[in-house]
């Protein structure tokens, strides 16, 4: 195929010369122009011949992706390597893809000199060769000239299968003439492809080798797609033995950090998870289990548009590699006074629970607000003595005030709507930035009439309806004599929630600090410290 490209190069190259020796004595001819031509015929010719062969390559790597994926034969891995990515299949098998490029146009021919103008040259074409899928099910080849796409059809006027019984894989090459041509039985023989118009497809006169087939390769959810030039996608399933699935695959931390879950299909005994991260971020793991756990991003400092997490799912024999994408602003500086009331154990324990807004910068939010309907998020105590989620408690009236810009810190009570119970906090902590505030208390107070001390934390965004998905968080210090086991455990967290998402501004009408002597009432009525009785 070289020589006859460099025979029909040569041809074109003497046919545009001979017009410019009409007329011209061997004195007056120079030559030099068509020496230069001929001296890069050799660079042309190599760049053509890497072009055909990359063609090729690429031709029976659609072929191996359809087959294997007719074969329902998974993507063991999805690995980078320099120019493209190396795809493994669960059969041990593997491909090495390139990163797609357009093909160029091919160059005009020039104009002869001091005789006749020459004709110019047609732009060149590198045919598409492709795959579709038909309502059959099955894929089929294609070739793309111009922007416009046909089935290739063989001499019986018949589509010709990717995949079957009787595997036909397309070979192109350039023939003498300079003109694409294609075989259907293995190299044998070679027919003319023509474009739209019934027309021979020249060559590409500027030999980009760097015409790809594929044009891109990327990896959504459990599957990695290959783009065709031809706009046709190929979706092949990521090995299903072992996979994981997040929460959420962008965050954005906005000065406080954020728990996405993530579950794990396939674990076995060596499976694990870790992170590496990329930015002003830190994440940590923490694995409930086996098939489940968390991811906790904090923000270290300024984010910008690079900063991610990359989470590796591992066991002895493969390596999956999700991005979580972070987003964000500057950073500022964190209030950690929180380890003052709550804690470190417990901190991690609400993280996924109730977010802690740990700027220095909160907003005002003296008022009182209802908390109606009181849902319960979690118990620790779950099962012994705590609720169930979603349980509804009685609904909690709170007063924040004499908050002090300087220092941060604010005054905090609140009563249950049912009387049953009460609690007090003077110049607790509170930490956030813009609308967004998390307050920690040590309160004191009674519950049924047993005094309570508890380490209270109130999280949520300060809007001009009220405070906006309030999160309401304690943990039982310590209670006074409990004979009848009203009340919940010592040592053990709680956290609830406002069930509309909105705890409205009241008029404030509880006697301050005052001696509650409500009884017990019904099991309807329970607070949020008391132990339920089934």
């Amino acid at each position: 195929m070289v020589k006859g490209i460099k025979i029909w190069l040569v041809a074109c190259i003497l046919a545009i010369a001979g017009t410019s020796f009409t007329g011209c004595s061997s004195d007056d001819y120079d030559d030099t122009e068509i020496k230069q031509q001929i001296s890069s015929l050799d660079q042309r010719v190599s760049a053509m011949e890497k072009t055909v062969n990359a063609l090729n390559v690429e031709i029976n790597q659609i072929k191996v992706i359809v087959e294997k994926l007719q074969a329902n034969i998974s993507i063991q891995s999805y690995i980078s390597i320099e120019n493209g990515y190396r795809i493994v299949f669960t059969d041990g098998t593997s491909i090495d893809v390139k990163n797609g490029k357009d093909g160029k146009d091919g160059e005009d021919g020039k104009d002869g000199q001091d005789g006749t103008d020459g004709k110019d040259g047609k732009d060149g074409q590198t045919p598409i060769i492709g795959v579709s899928l038909d309502i059959d099910g099955n894929y089929y080849w294609t070739v793309t000239i111009n922007g416009v796409t046909n089935y290739i059809i063989d001499g019986d006027g018949n589509k010709i299968s990717i995949s079957g019984p009787n595997v036909i894989t397309p070979i192109i090459k350039i023939d003498v003439n300079g003109y694409w041509v294609i075989s259907y039985d293995g190299g044998i023989t070679f027919v003319y492809i023509y474009d739209d118009n019934g027309n021979m497809v020249p060559i590409n006169g500027g030999g980009d080798s760097n015409v790809s087939y594929i044009k891109t390769t990327y990896q959504y959810d459990n599957y990695v797609v290959f783009v065709l030039y031809n706009g046709q996608e190929i979706r092949c399933p990521i090995y299903k033995g072992m996979y994981m699935t997040l929460s959420n695959t962008t965050v954005n931390l906005d000065n406080h950090p954020v728990t996405i879950s993530y579950s794990i299909s396939g674990a076995d005994g060596y499976t694990f998870v870790e992170t590496v991260d990329k930015g002003n971020v830190k994440s940590t793991v923490n694995a409930s289990s086996s098939y489940y756990g968390t991811i906790t991003i904090t923000q270290t400092g300024d984010i910008d548009s690079d900063t991610k997490v990359l989470v590796f799912l591992c066991n002895r024999d493969q390596t999956i590699t999700n991005v979580i994408k972070v987003t964000g602003g500057s950073y500022e500086e964190p209030d950690n006074r929180i380890e003052d009331v709550v804690p470190e154990d417990i901190v991690k324990k609400l993280d996924p629970y109730i977010t802690i807004y740990r700027g220095v910068n909160p907003p005002n939010v003296e008022g009182a607000y209802r908390i109606d309907p009181m849902l319960t998020v979690y118990c620790e105590d779950e099962g012994n003595g705590g609720f169930n989620p979603g349980t509804k408690v009685t609904s909690e009236d709170i007063r924040l005030y004499g908050q002090n810009k300087i220092n941060n810190t604010i005054n905090y009570e609140g009563y249950t709507v049912s009387g049953s119970s009460y609690a007090l906090g003077e110049g607790a902590f509170i930490s956030g930035y813009g609308n967004y505030f998390t307050i920690f208390f040590n309160t004191i107070g009674e519950s049924h009439n047993i005094s309570t001390k508890t380490a209270l934390v109130i999280s949520g965004e300060k809007t001009s309806n009220g405070i906006k998905n309030l999160k309401y968080a304690f943990i039982m210090v310590e209670k006074g004599a409990d004979p009848q086991g009203l009340l919940m455990k010592e040592g053990v967290f709680r956290v609830f929630e406002d069930g509309d998402y909105i705890s409205s501004p009241i008029t404030w009408s509880h006697s301050s600090k005052a001696k509650l002597v409500t009884p017990f009432k019904s099991s309807d009525e329970y607070s949020i410290y008391s132990a339920f009785k089934k």
